[in-house]
């Protein structure tokens, strides 16, 4: 009776121990998943205002593209000489074995000017 009792709990303990495992790799997997998916927004609303601020001349509609495309960011655009440069960034909610976790993501794009720039849309 001694013997199953001990197999008994032992199973138990491997069981609680295999689901706070996989709880933890889920957990993992959506923070890079998040990561990843929140990254390539970042990066493709900080290149879809580059290229407008680009083509236009215009640092201010560099911001407004890229708030169209990802609500909720930081965004930061400068002309340097012949070339826009727009900073995209965001604050993501992680989970983290205490609790939530804030994590900075950060996009960037540098475009040169376009020689023939446009007044229209």
């Amino acid at each position: 009776m001694s013997l199953h009792r001990e197999l008994g709990s032992a199973l138990i303990e491997a069981l609680v121990i295999g689901s706070v495992s996989f709880l933890i790799i889920v957990a993992a997997l959506s923070a890079s998943i998040r990561i990843a998916v929140s990254g390539a927004e970042l990066q493709e609303a900080a290149r879809a205002g580059a290229v407008h601020a680009a083509r236009h001349g215009d640092v201010d509609s560099a911001r407004q593209v890229a708030a169209a495309l990802f609500p909720g960011i930081g965004i930061s655009a400068l002309r340097i000489d012949d070339r826009i440069v727009v900073v995209a960034t965001v604050l993501v909610d992680l989970p983290h074995p205490q609790g939530w976790a804030q994590a900075a993501l950060v996009g960037r794009a540098e475009m040169p000017l376009a020689p023939f720039r446009s007044d229209r849309g």
